[in-house]
């Protein structure tokens, strides 16, 4: 009994350790993170902040004396020489053709065969160490 013990042990270490079974291990994680990011991506709208600052400096000619005047009335005030505005976009694309889909579904089918991948390798391993232990 002692011995099947210490066998389950160094078999399940010994796949914890696997250089290939750790490469697969990462490859599927990044894929995780990676079809997060899609998702999120998928539902974030694009957010832009956009802002603009301007001063005349000089001004010449025909008017440039003053404000607009009217017969009868007082002189309409100056304007300022300093002029800016700010602005927000929101930007949510209610139909891409299709893209956003195709990419998660892409990254899901990704994400599968890296799983079938390491569940094979680890099985695969497992398998091999049984077969060694038998022709012990």
């Amino acid at each position: 009994m002692n011995f099947r013990l210490m066998r389950d042990f160094m078999v399940q270490e010994g796949i914890n350790e696997s250089p290939e079974i750790a490469q697969f291990d990462a490859a599927v994680a990044a894929q995780k993170q990676l079809l997060k990011s899609k998702w999120n991506v998928y539902w974030s709208p694009t957010i832009a902040l956009q802002g603009n600052m301007s001063r005349k400096m000089w001004e010449d000619g025909k008017g440039a004396d003053g404000g607009l005047t009217i017969p009868g009335a007082s002189a309409l005030p100056e304007a300022d020489d300093n002029s800016g505005n700010i602005g927000l976009n929101l930007s949510f694309p209610v139909f891409s053709g299709g893209s956003k889909s195709a990419v998660a579904v892409t990254g899901y089918r990704y994400l599968h065969i890296a799983m079938i991948r390491l569940q094979g390798l680890q099985t695969a391993a497992i398998a091999t160490v049984a077969a060694d232990m038998a022709r012990s």
